[in-house]
């Protein structure tokens, strides 16, 4: 949404392949990397101290894994979402504007039972 602030949202989705009605409980690992120092339009932005609404990650040091569950997985696409925030700090050189700062990240499946 133009002009919005706040925590991105991420949706994680796990594709089973098939329809089979079979529960699946899914641990997947997320990293959340360092997020690179912007440069944009002047302003200068950098990202640290993750904030997640992840049950028992609430605060999340860069490079430090994640557990992430999908239980009772039992649909063809089971998904969970989540938001990451942290501190931003701004700092103006000239001009002005709007910043986009990424936030890189790794997912990987540990097991599937």
């Amino acid at each position: 949404m133009p002009g919005a602030t706040g925590p991105a949202q991420f949706t994680l989705t796990y594709d089973r392949g098939n329809n089979g009605q079979v529960r699946l409980n899914i641990q997947l690992q997320l990293i959340l990397l360092p997020a690179p120092v912007v440069t944009q339009q002047g302003v200068v932005a950098r990202l640290t101290g993750y904030q997640t609404d992840l049950p028992g990650a609430a605060r999340v040091a860069a490079g430090q894994p994640v557990l992430v569950s999908l239980p009772d997985c039992r649909q063809r696409l089971c998904t969970v979402s989540f938001r990451v925030g942290g501190r931003l700090d701004l700092e103006r050189t000239s001009g002005g504007g709007r910043i986009d700062v990424p936030i890189p990240m790794t997912v990987s499946v540990l097991s599937i039972r």
